[in-house]
């Protein structure tokens, strides 16, 4: 591999290729020598054997022969220094040519050895032996020698690359170097403008605007595009076509594929239209044509620059010999963890430099140290994205994608599949992969924008990161540094896996997609320049979307049945089959419910069905979808989320209107009254304002504690670092310390929304088995004070069925002292009085002692309390929303209830009374109890619409807790995980979503406060002034 900073004279190691073979790194294979050539010392290259010199290869030769090395030695001449022709030793001037020798010799050390004339042609007598003057120095003469490494000679004007036969000389009027007029015979000469025509001639091509080139989007003043002549493709383009076509010269095909691939593979370009007409003349041959199938293309002695035919007959292969795996990396393992990219490395000029590692190449945005490779980690999506001055972009990509000398490198990028050989094993085993350039040109125009896998897009192979060189133009001024009039550099790296979907660990071929951005270093840009570098590791989601269509098929059957069990129950409880508003309001409150339960379930499924089976398993399994793919899962997510608001809105205002009625039991005291008379005293009205009040507080009152749920979530998402289980890494290692390891929506959900849950379940659990239990019951101790208080509270959240808290004391009077109260409650502790329930003398103790009923009341029992206090109350309340408005509150602290209002609620006791008094009297004919089943399924009473008779039955898990927040926890932790999951997914901030989630809960239940403690007010006739 390539050892330390590009163009410090590295080689690639020694290449495993048999005695005899260079290795040909334009097609990255073996090629054996001929009879007159032996290996180069860097094993890249055949050369011909010393006194040989190379010739193009006469005409009828054998395919795949384009130059052969003629003996100098056998034509009694030697090597020309060029290395390029033979010529002879003069041996009028001492120059003589000894037996079995390869160069001429002269007399001695003090004779150079020269081939060309003052003028710089070559002498046409051969090398002579020059006398080497003797020059003064200091006032002495001496005499000089021969430089053993230079034979003299004199370069008035340097020859034209590649030229042949001659040195140039300089014509001052054309300011070029041209061939002398006058040539003496057998010196032949070939200037650039004999060059271009014998190249038209060959290629059957005009060459004369072979400089032209192209920028695109430059925000130059024409249109974006900035058109140049370069004075890259004007000297350099014509000797690279000549010397690859005559002489089948690796370096010099691999420098004018180079420059094709600088024009963006442009087929107007001449560089990549003479490459196509090298490739339809060379392609019998082709390098690893019993390897790469189908055939790519790959022509002897043209390096593979683009594949032949559409992109998804080589994306779809599944031939990449390589087995994934999750688990850390084992070395010598069949399975591969850390993928091993090569990057194989070629100078502007053609020269190759050898394999390299791809690991922080290409990378603008940086990286920290020790993470420049980790997306390499197989599952590991990578991301880096920022915004970077021009400048800053320029040295960045120079950094690794320019040569020593400035000019851009050229790389092609190769799979290594060693199995479980170390990253340090020579990269013996490689699988090519395609490159898609979204600049790429065919016409002027970019065919690679649209869809991959469309007919008309080309897969590539060689791309380059900086072109700094092509933007010089031929008008630049002679002497001085150069300065490009246009650039182009890379903006965006894409390199993207897929996973086959066959559980067998194996990969489809990796794609890496390019884009380049050009623009004029003269003008002043408004915005940074984007940059971005992306690993994608993905697999086809088909199946997993079939899966998701069964599952939400499947919670969308069950979230039916439960509104339809739902509507079906509220009808029994309503006890009337009429379609009224009401009955459309609750079936609209069920149905977004429904629904909200439905795909909430589903975005759990979800989240739960990705973390599971991609950051749990060891082995490859599947792979999570990034963010563009999930978008029936953010649908899911909204919908669950408004949904769940919906019907919570619409729930906590059927909380919010519910009708109460509270009896007192207290009997009024006979006293004695002005004139020593007796007569029955008031009875205090103080129980009842506390036992409303205890009410009141009861509202609101939850399960679980949300700021303790948000604060620890927050704790564990950032103090403990959960945050990082959503980073797309097939493991749950920590790796919050990388910069730019990608997220993945669907994790965060899953991290967000199952912590909460977790917190939500525990503290519930907590409750239940600790709190209630040992501490208190909030509910329970509701209930206990109703009985000291000696009030009973009647609850109708429907108009027939509700709910009856019996609180009838078995004490004389409740209006008594502490000491009463003490003493009354020992003897209930003491088992010397009966038990407090509505029906004492059960069978069962639970049942004696139980004080809270389902009750449904007959029409004729409604009808009473609505006739004489209900719509009493109802007329109130409009009389005052017409006065205040439309949020005008019921009961204010002037407001207070008429005298015959509060007359029909001494009427409505009454009734209530003699109520609780005829099942009191006849309990079997009232009360009921509810079997196993019923009380899983929440059953309603089993009354015919109706029917004479009132109903009781036995509630014995405080189903009134139903018109509480209390009743309905789970709602409120399934809406505050939504809410705080879509936040997160619209903002990627748990923070924000945090808030949001506090603001909304508390929110709805200042909206409930106000609301229920306005409706208790109004029912129970209590000023809200009383109600603290």
């Amino acid at each position: 591999t390539v050892e330390g900073e590009w163009g410090d004279g590295a080689k690639a190691e020694q290449v495993p290729c048999r005695a005899g073979s260079a290795f040909d790194s334009t097609g990255l294979a073996c090629h054996e020598c001929g009879e007159s050539e032996q290996v180069s010392s860097d094993g890249l290259a055949c050369e011909c054997l010393a006194g040989y010199v190379r010739e193009a290869a006469p005409a009828g030769s054998s395919t795949g022969v384009y130059s052969v090395c003629v003996s100098c030695v056998d034509q009694g001449m030697v090597v020309s220094s060029r290395g390029d022709v033979c010529v002879r030793c003069d041996n009028s001037t001492g120059a003589t040519l000894a037996a079995e020798a390869t160069e001429c010799a002269c007399p001695s050390a003090a004779y150079a050895l020269v081939e060309f004339g003052p003028t710089g042609l070559r002498l046409v007598d051969g090398k002579q032996c020059v006398k080497c003057p003797t020059i003064a120095e200091d006032g002495y003469w001496q005499d000089t020698f021969r430089d053993p490494l230079d034979s003299s000679k004199c370069f008035e004007c340097p020859a034209v690359s590649g030229a042949d036969d001659v040195a140039m000389v300089y014509d001052a009027d054309r300011g070029v170097c041209v061939c002398p007029e006058e040539l003496d015979e057998g010196v032949t000469c070939e200037d650039v403008t004999r060059l271009e025509a014998v190249l038209e001639s060959e290629f059957s091509a005009s060459l004369s605007n072979r400089a032209e080139t192209s920028f695109y989007d430059t925000g130059s003043a024409f249109g974006g595009i900035t058109e140049l002549e370069s004075l890259l493709f004007e000297e350099e383009l014509m000797p690279a076509m000549r010397d690859c076509w005559k002489l089948g010269d690796r370096t010099a095909c691999n420098k004018m594929a180079n420059l094709c691939v600088l024009h963006l593979y442009d087929s107007n370009s001449v560089a990549c239209e003479v490459y196509d007409y090298m490739w339809q003349a060379r392609n019998q041959i082709e390098y690893h044509e019993d390897e790469l199938i189908p055939a790519v293309g790959w022509a002897e002695t043209l390096p593979w620059l683009k594949y032949v035919g559409i992109p998804t007959q080589y994306l779809e292969r599944e031939d990449v010999p390589i087995t994934l795996s999750f688990g850390a990396q084992d070395y010598g393992a069949s399975k591969v963890s850390d993928l091993v990219l090569i990057l194989s490395v070629t100078t502007l000029d053609g020269e190759w430099l050898g394999f390299v590692p791809w690991n922080l190449e290409f990378q603008s945005c940086g990286a920290k140290t020790g993470d420049e490779g980790l997306w390499r980690r197989f599952g590991t999506n990578y991301k880096a994205t920022c915004n970077i001055n021009l400048d800053d972009v320029l040295a960045a990509h120079a950094t690794w994608g320019e040569h020593s000398d400035g000019r851009p490198l050229f790389f092609d990028v190769y799979l290594q599949t060693l199995g479980g050989l170390p990253a340090q094993e020579w990269p013996s085993k490689l699988y090519p992969v395609p490159v898609l350039n979204l600049n790429l040109r065919q016409a002027g125009l970019a065919v690679n924008t649209d869809a991959l896998g469309s007919t008309n897009d080309i897969l590539t192979r060689r791309f380059f990161a900086i072109d700094r060189v092509s933007g010089i133009t031929t008008s630049a001024s002679q002497g001085e540094e150069p300065t490009p009039e246009a650039v182009r550099f890379l903006s965006s790296v894409e390199l993207s896996f897929e996973l086959l979907t066959d559980e067998s660990g194996g990969i489809l071929p990796p794609l890496l997609t390019i884009e380049y951005a050009d623009r004029e270093p003269a003008l002043t840009y408004d915005s940074a320049e984007p940059q971005s570098f992306a690993v994608q590791y993905s697999v086809d989601l088909n199946a997993w979307w079939e899966v998701y269509t069964i599952a939400m098929a499947i919670f969308i059957a069950v979230a039916g049945i439960g509104w339809f069990y739902a509507l079906y129950s509220y009808q029994r409880r309503r006890q009337s089959a009429q379609m009224d508003g009401e009955f459309m309001l609750r079936m609209m409150a069920e149905s977004a419910t429904a629904i909200g339960n439905a795909f909430f379930s589903l975005s759990l499924f979800c989240g739960a069905y990705w973390f599971i089976f991609f950051k749990l398993q060891s082995e490859v399994f599947t792979m999570v979808p990034v963010d563009g793919e999930m978008e029936p899962f953010f649908i899911a997510v909204t919908i669950a989320c408004i949904c769940t608001a919906i019907g919570m809105l619409l729930t906590v205002r059927a909380q919010a209107n519910y009708d109460i009625f509270f009896i007192d039991w207290e009997k009024p005291k006979l006293t004695l009254g002005a004139g020593a008379r007796k007569e029955y005293a008031p009875v205090s009205v103080w129980r009842t304002l506390l036992v409303a009040n205890e009410w009141n507080e009861l509202q609101t009152l939850r399960l679980t504690n949300l700021s303790l749920t948000l604060v620890f979530t927050l704790f564990i998402l950032y103090g403990l670092d959960g945050k990082s289980l959503a980073m797309i890494q097939p493991s749950t290692d920590n790796v919050s310390g990388h910069l730019w390891v990608e997220q993945s929506s669907v994790l965060r959900f899953a991290v967000s929304a199952f912590t909460m849950l977790f917190l939500s379940v525990v503290q519930a659990v907590l409750v239940f088995a600790v709190y209630h239990p040992y501490v208190e019951h909030p509910l329970e101790q509701f209930v206990d004070l109703l009985s000291v208080a000696n009030i009973s509270v009647i609850i109708l959240d429907e108009v027939h069925t509700g709910y009856y808290l019996h609180g009838q004391s078995l004490m004389h009077s409740s209006d008594t002292s502490l000491l009463t109260i003490t003493n009354e409650l020992k003897k209930e502790e003491e088992m010397q009085v009966s038990a407090r329930g509505l029906v004492p003398n059960g069978e069962r103790p639970d049942l004696a002692s139980n004080q809270v009923f389902e009750v449904t009341i007959t029409q004729e029992l409604r009808a009473k309390y609505e006739s004489k206090l209900l719509r009493r109350i109802q007329e109130a309340q409009m009389r005052q929303r017409e006065q205040g408005g439309l949020l005008a509150g019921a009961q204010k602290a002037g407001d207070l209830p008429a005298e015959r209002t509060m007359q029909a609620q001494v009427e409505v006791a009454g009734v209530f009374k003699k109520f609780v008094n005829d099942v009191q009297a006849n309990p079997t004919r009232f009360v009921r109890e509810k079997t196993f089943t019923e009380r899983v399924i929440n059953a309603p009473a089993d009354v015919n619409f109706g029917s004479p008779t009132e109903v009781l039955t036995h509630d014995l898990d405080n189903n009134f807790k139903n018109v509480l927040f209390y009743g309905i926890e789970h709602r409120f932790v399934m809406l505050e995980i939504l809410i705080f999951g879509a936040v997160d997914l619209a903002s990627h901030n748990y923070g924000l979503a945090a808030f949001v989630v506090w603001i909304c809960s508390n929110a709805i239940a200042y909206f409930h406060k106000e609301n229920s403690e306005a409706n208790i007010s109004a029912k129970t006739l209590i000023g809200r002034s009383f109600l603290i």
